[in-house]
This record gives C-alpha cells, sequence and structure tokens, in this order.
C-alpha cells in the first residue's frame, strides 16, 4: 500500500449491542484493507465500549472511552484533540469504506479555499436505499483540517440536544462566516447504512430533541444551510 501522507480517523461508536460491534468491527476492518494514506484510527465510544466489541479488534487503534452518551459533537471533539494528524476524517460506525476512499477527499482538502470534504456515498435505510453513488453534504463522513475546526469549531456549541444539526451548525459555519468550499469527491466511495445505530432507541424524547435542534439551527442561520460546490 502506498503511503502518501499521514491522517486521523475518527468512529463514533454507540455501545448498544452485539450487533453494532460487529457492524463497527466490519467498519474498521474495511478501513484497514482500504485506506490509502498512512493513518491512526480513533474510536470515541459514547459510553463504556462493550467487552465483544474491544475482543473483535484486530489492528491498532486508540479506544476513547466516554462515561456515557453526549453525542455525536462532543465525541467528534473528543476525537479531533485526539488526533496526531492535521488531516481529519470523522465518521459514523455505520459506514463501510471503499477502496481508497480516502484519496480523493484528502487530495480536495489540501487545494486552497476547501473547508471540508465528503464521499460519494450509497445510503441504505430500513425503508431506501439509493441507487447510485452520489456527494452528500452530511456528517456520517467527512474530511477537514485541524486548522479549520480551530476557527469554526467547536462542534458543541450552544445547540439545546446532544444530537443533530451539530454537523450542519459546523458546516454553515466554514462556509457562511469562513467563505471556504464544501466539496463531495467522486472519487471516494462509501456505503452508509443509515440509522444503522440509532433505529434501536429512537423514542419521542430524541424525536423532540432533533425539533429544537433544527429550529435553534434555522434561528442561529436564519435558515440558510451549508450547501456542495464544485
Amino acid at each position: 500500500m502506498q503511503n502518501n501522507s499521514k491522517i486521523s480517523i475518527v468512529v463514533t461508536y454507540l455501545p448498544l449491542s452485539e450487533e453494532v460491534d460487529i457492524m463497527t468491527i466490519k467498519c474498521l476492518d474495511l478501513i484497514h484493507d482500504n485506506t490509502l494514506n498512512e493513518h491512526e484510527v480513533i474510536v470515541v465510544s459514547n459510553g463504556m465500549a462493550r467487552e465483544s466489541f474491544l475482543a473483535g479488534i484486530k489492528y491498532d487503534c486508540d479506544i476513547i472511552e466516554l462515561p456515557q452518551n453526549n453525542g455525536n459533537a462532543y465525541a467528534w471533539d473528543r476525537g479531533v484533540s485526539t488526533a496526531q494528524s492535521d488531516m481529519v476524517i470523522l465518521m459514523d460506525n455505520d459506514v463501510f469504506v471503499e477502496k481508497d476512499w480516502d484519496k480523493d477527499m484528502i487530495e480536495r482538502l489540501s487545494e486552497n479555499g476547501v473547508g471540508v470534504s465528503f464521499p460519494y456515498s450509497i445510503l441504505e435505510t430500513d425503508d431506501y436505499r439509493s441507487k447510485q453513488y452520489r456527494g452528500r453534504r452530511d456528517g456520517f463522513c467527512f474530511a477537514l483540517k485541524k486548522e479549520t475546526y480551530s476557527k469554526a469549531g467547536p462542534f458543541l456549541k450552544d445547540q439545546p440536544f446532544h444530537s443533530y444539526y451539530e454537523d450542519d451548525a459546523f458546516f454553515a459555519e466554514v462556509q457562511l462566516n469562513l467563505g471556504l468550499k464544501l466539496v463531495a469527491c467522486e472519487g471516494s466511495k462509501v456505503f452508509h447504512r443509515g440509522q444503522g445505530t440509532t433505529k434501536s432507541i429512537w423514542n419521542k424524547e430524541i424525536e423532540d430533541g432533533i425539533n429544537k435542534n433544527k429550529e435553534w439551527f434555522e434561528n442561529k442561520y436564519n435558515k440558510q444551510y451549508p450547501y456542495l460546490t464544485k
């Protein structure tokens, strides 16, 4: 495998069940097999990691175990602060990467004026599956420089609920306030099993929290949602 640069890959994991453990281990195995750049892997566990998950890990990675689930924003902040590289990819544990998936994302991130890069993806949920790869401006997988994070972050700001719309808020800061591009990279391909973890814990409290965050976001950014550019 050719190593072009050192990158940090942060995977968030919610230790709910053996099914989630298996999915997360598959995610890590594919990262090991398909990543072009020399890399480190950091797993941020939103709660104490399950023994079955720890026993199933085949390759070196750093594990950060948080006392409880405080949401992706908190986990991302911990992951970025731990990362040894200036180039960081943040991803959910239900993302399965294809060969050399990181190449285009990292190359585009090196261009002047680019703040965040995203892969092309196929999305599958229980009631939907996309038929072709397309660029998505979404928090399930994206790359950024620590320098950009230091200006636009942290991910956990003043949102009322700990999950959802924290990615939109960060991307809005990058695009609207820093004037940097959000780009999708057709050469970087992943499969996203949407709601691969959250479907088992979905309830009215989470739904109400998402609605509060949506209202918070739209008030803060005057309903200006970030968008992908070339």
